[in-house]
């Protein structure tokens, strides 16, 4: 045909992620990262200029003695520097596992052990650091210890010679180790090239992705949530994103979503926490008219178990500055899967249903509460596996079980890092069933509450705290404890810093009605300082930590109750009656 342009071939698909990252190099490309710091200061790096500097911290590390496979453990909060120095290791090969000392470490006072102890554990070759935390690493360190860098000196490493050769990687090398919180237990999860091209291309596609959108990520670098379905989404599909400071955005609730409106965001990616907090805790005052967020098309909220009310909530809170409808995608995800495993379908509602408590215990076939059951659970589907990626449920005996069936929720396929169970199956610990092709999540497995033989979950109980003004966001922690009359549940919170000590009994009664109110137990509500509450970690809490430390209980057949956690002062420990 005359005029027709001359035909292009489609490039060939990455195999890794050096080969996405280099079509990102172009030149005015115009595409990049618009960085909030903990101020809130925004500044913009196109892509190209990133990896140009990623080059050089590349180069820096390479003059430092690293080399392709040593481990580096990188501990900056999220900045422009943390993302140069990662992107700076995967031009090297060299295995980033970057871990945010968060706001505990600000004082820097049990921030060198708990950096060296991670570092000894993970084996690494050394450790990226602020320059002002280097001497306080440097008095602790012992023989053998990894080489401790300053961050600022990896910004400028200039090149020598002729243009380096690009490193020569396959789909099985390793990419990213991603690793618990400093001090958290659990085995480090390594990502290969391969796996994380095969997540990000099918998320791409399960998101329906172009390059005109703008994504917006709560999530810290140091886990998957911010990392791989942010930072590297964004890189790998082409589109310009948002990365915020976690101690800013958590300041004030209103922040992100001003962000969201400023930036014309398109994309949202954060905890369901998130939205509650924004949907319970933002102050009238601060619902501002000019704050437009009509450019959202897509809000992906990411949980264990997501709580159809806290979407509903934030909907209606923002409605009137310009909320699409229809926006949710609820998500399910873990680091094993490289990230998001389960999504919602755009398009269409998720299902929902109110499922009788008793069906849910594991190899129960569930079904729907009757109209007359006040405690039956109200839940919400988290979608279906992204593409190239398999479901299962299991029993204990490693039976797959068929649908509406509770049992262990098991996935497997390219994205997923190598897995011990049989025929490549990793087992989440988590229980769940599916229904209609999506999946449906009941909780983590040893962690949920009997109570009269119905269960219960703590996240249902701690989301509730979130709703209830008084209670710090994030503040709660949900146990069951024996007595001579069977479990009793005990919600753990702390009081914000504008709750007096006369108001404290009274929020402590307001919570445990709220919650009985809710799901038919009203727990008995303990209010203690917020350092003694249990640490949450990437969105998780960490119950068992913080039941050791706030309780003492005995051993069965010691005949005596468990011990009580410290009260904050002038407060009595139990807050409202059990019952």
């Amino acid at each position: 045909m005359i005029g027709a342009p001359p035909h292009r071939p489609a490039p060939p698909a990455p195999r890794t992620l050096l080969d996405a990252l280099a079509g990102q190099l172009r030149p005015g490309g115009g595409r990049g990262i618009r960085l909030l710091d903990d101020r809130g200061r925004a500044s913009y790096c196109a892509y190209s200029e990133l990896l140009v500097e990623a080059a050089a911290a590349g180069r820096a590390l390479d003059r430092a003695g690293l080399r392709r496979g040593d481990r580096l453990l990188i501990l900056l909060p999220t900045c422009r520097t943390l993302v140069t120095t990662l992107l700076g290791c995967l031009g090297r090969g060299i295995l980033p596992c970057p871990v945010d000392p968060g706001p505990g470490w600000s004082r820097w006072e049990d921030g060198p052990p708990e950096a060296l102890a991670a570092a000894r554990r993970l084996a690494v070759r050394g450790i990226v650091v602020a320059a002002r935390r280097v001497a306080s690493l440097a008095r602790l360190h012992e023989p053998g210890d990894p080489l401790v860098l300053p961050a600022e000196g990896l910004r400028s490493a200039p090149a020598i010679g002729s243009e380096e050769p690009r490193l020569a990687l396959g789909p099985a090398d390793p990419a990213v180790l991603l690793d618990a919180a400093p001090g958290e237990p659990g085995e480090p999860v390594l990502l290969t090239h391969g796996g994380l091209v095969a997540h990000l291309t099918a998320l791409g596609r399960a998101l329906r992705v172009s390059e005109r959108e703008v994504l917006c990520t709560l999530g810290r670098l140091d886990g998957w949530l911010g990392l791989v379905d942010g930072l590297l989404l964004g890189l790998f599909c082409g589109f310009d994103q948002v990365l915020l400071s976690r101690e800013w955005a958590d300041g004030q609730p209103g922040r992100w979503l001003d962000a969201l409106a400023a930036f014309r965001c398109t994309l949202v990616l954060a905890e369901e926490s998130a939205y509650g907090l924004a949907a319970h805790r933002l102050p009238a005052e601060a619902l501002e008219p000019a704050r437009d967020l009509s450019s959202l098309r897509r809000a992906i909220a990411v949980s264990r178990t997501v709580r159809p009310g806290t979407l509903q909530a934030f909907s209606r809170r923002f409605r009137e500055q310009g909320l699409p409808p229809d926006l949710f995608l609820p998500a399910y995800g873990l680091a094993a899967a490289a990230g998001i495993f389960t999504l919602g379908r755009p398009g269409a509602a998720p299902l929902a249903d109110r499922f009788d408590r008793r069906s849910l215990a594991p190899g129960g076939f569930v079904h729907t509460a009757g109209a007359a059951d006040s405690r039956g659970r109200l839940m919400l589907s988290s979608g279906e596996p992204l593409p190239g990626q398999e479901l299962g449920i299991f029993d204990p005996q490693g039976r797959r079980r068929g649908e509406g069936v509770v049992g262990r929720i098991c996935g497997r396929g390219r994205a997923f890092a190598p897995a011990a169970e049989p025929e490549g199956w990793h087992d989440t610990g988590d229980l769940g069933f599916v229904m209609e092709g999506e999946l449906f999540v009941v909780g983590r497995r040893g962690e949920e509450l009997d109570l009269g033989g119905l269960r219960y979950e703590p996240a249902e109980l701690e989301a509730i705290a979130t709703e209830v003004p008084g209670i710090r966001g994030r503040g709660a922690a949900a146990f069951a404890l024996g007595g001579e009359t069977g479990s009793q549940p005990v919600l753990v919170v702390a009081p914000d810093g504008k709750t007096g000590r006369q108001q404290r009994g009274l929020l402590a009664d307001r919570l445990g009605r709220r919650v009985g109110r809710t799901i038919g137990v009203r727990p008995q509500v303990v209010l203690v300082p917020g350092a003694l509450l249990p640490a949450v970690r990437r969105g998780q809490v960490h119950r068992e930590e913080g039941r050791a430390r706030l309780f003492a209980e005995p051993a069965p057949g010691d005949g005596e109750g468990a011990q009580s956690p410290p009260a904050l002062p002038g407060e009595p420990v139990r807050g409202s009656e059990g019952g």
